[in-house]
């Protein structure tokens, strides 16, 4: 699993877009990177752009270890919100399925959008955070 960080200032937005197969080891990969960003600030936006990530045998068991990879970092994540975009019906589900295991357990809001546009969208709304 691939994945680019871009730092955006209006508002502050980390994009995360990541490529080829899903993977728990590629999440751990995506979260400690943008933690250990140079330009990533707590309490930051993120938008993470999965288009391109193919979650084809992803399990249910792998979506709790993503969910307690993300619960491990919350607190260096901070209080921002979290626009993730899933673009296929699998990838939305278990984009849910995500959000439902980490409800209660992080620190920032999460979307789960069908359209880079509504996750842009989204985050823009919330620029008096």
């Amino acid at each position: 699993m691939r994945h680019e960080l871009e730092f955006r200032q209006d508002p502050a937005t980390m994009v995360m877009r990541t490529f080829d197969t899903a993977e728990v080891e590629g999440f751990e990969r995506l979260v400690r990177a943008l933690v250990e960003h140079p330009q990533w600030v707590n309490g930051a936006n993120l938008l993470v752009d999965h288009s391109h990530l193919d979650f084809t045998g992803i399990t249910h068991d792998e979506i709790w270890q993503i969910a307690q990879i993300v619960m491990r970092f919350t607190g260096m994540i901070g209080d921002g919100r979290c626009a993730i975009v899933m673009t296929n019906d699998l990838a939305y589900g278990l984009g849910r399925m995500w959000e439902s295991m980490s409800e209660g357990a992080i620190t920032f809001d999460t979307r789960i959008c069908t359209s880079y546009e509504e996750a842009e969208h989204w985050i823009d709304t919330g620029r008096s955070r």
